[in-house]
């Protein structure tokens, strides 16, 4: 088990990293790989963790149904929380960061890489989901 503070310290490591979807390294990850790979870094992943990669770049629903059988449920975005988010013109959940409390950090595709900025405006309301990380302890 680690913190979520040691979780979103490592997730700091990863800023500038390309964004490269399906990726899951250093050299380029993509909004889940991103959360995956810093899990395993932090030796957080469960022991019965599948890594799924046939997902397309557009939604099939297949994230959330990934996420609910790892991750527990989170009642507000607080370090360490996975935030799940949809477009508002797209009907399901396609894109995933993690809370830092004030900041979010995630591999984005617009930005070509993983970044950290504030949990504010469009971001919140695209939220859909709050999620409690596996192998993570929350204060």
């Amino acid at each position: 088990m680690i913190t979520a503070a040691q979780l979103v310290r490592n997730a700091r490591t990863w800023l500038g990293v390309p964004f490269v979807h399906q990726g899951r390294s250093r050299h380029g990850v993509d909004c889940i790989g991103l959360q995956i790979a810093n899990l395993a870094e932090c030796d957080a992943l469960p022991v019965h963790f599948r890594d799924v990669r046939t997902y397309g770049r557009r939604p099939n629903g297949e994230l959330l149904r990934e996420i609910e059988r790892y991750c527990t449920p989170a009642d507000r975005a607080s370090a360490g929380v996975l935030i799940v988010i949809r477009w508002p013109q797209v009907k399901l959940e396609q894109h995933v960061a993690l809370c830092t409390g004030p900041t979010m950090i995630h591999a984005y595709q617009g930005r070509r890489g993983v970044i950290e900025h504030g949990y504010v405006g469009e971001w919140i309301r695209n939220t859909v989901s709050l999620w409690r990380l596996p192998g993570v302890t929350y204060e």
